[in-house]
């Protein structure tokens, strides 16, 4: 499809993807770790790579992301208080944070919750640019994010918002 940059409006292939985790992903403690999204819903111009697990951003522009991680706190990795778990929208090309969610616990939780962090942004990409998921486990013990028979639990979705 030809994408049409004279006026700022792409017509066809406009750059918009959503991709779900369909599996569990152990997270060591300490470490920023990329997620695992193995399942494209859809992926319009073909622009995120699922065997790097990650966005290429096709035209100059600003792009809206949004990415959401759920976490299983089963009675093995039990979260307590001051424990944290973190997600980011991270720009491999920049090395740099384009958005950060996190979950700061202010008490113990019972065994066998789980936990959705949100992270959502606004960001002007150059043509190559690559945008991937990454997450921080600061608990202290290995933590397991949580794949149910749905896969709409983990996810990371973006589209681009204008040409430049």
């Amino acid at each position: 499809g030809n994408i049409n940059l004279s006026n700022k409006l792409i017509t066809k292939n406009y750059p918009a993807f959503r991709v779900t985790a369909t599996a569990g992903q152990a997270l060591a403690t300490g470490d920023w770790r990329t997620i695992t999204f193995a399942s494209s819903v859809h992926d319009n111009g073909s622009n995120f790579d699922l065997s790097n697990e990650y966005f290429v951003a096709p035209v100059k522009g600003i792009y809206f992301f949004t990415a959401q991680v759920l976490y299983e706190d089963s009675f093995s990795e039990h979260m307590d208080d001051d424990e944290r778990l973190d997600i980011r929208i991270y720009s491999i090309t920049d090395s740099a944070v384009l958005g950060h969610g996190l979950y700061h616990l202010k008490h113990d939780f019972p065994d066998d919750r789980y936990l959705a962090v949100h992270c959502t942004t606004q960001s002007e990409l150059s043509v190559g640019d690559q945008v991937r998921v990454d997450a921080y486990n600061g608990t202290g013990s290995t933590i397991n994010t949580y794949v149910g028979t749905q896969t709409h639990h983990s996810y990371f979705t973006g589209h681009l918002v204008c040409a430049l």
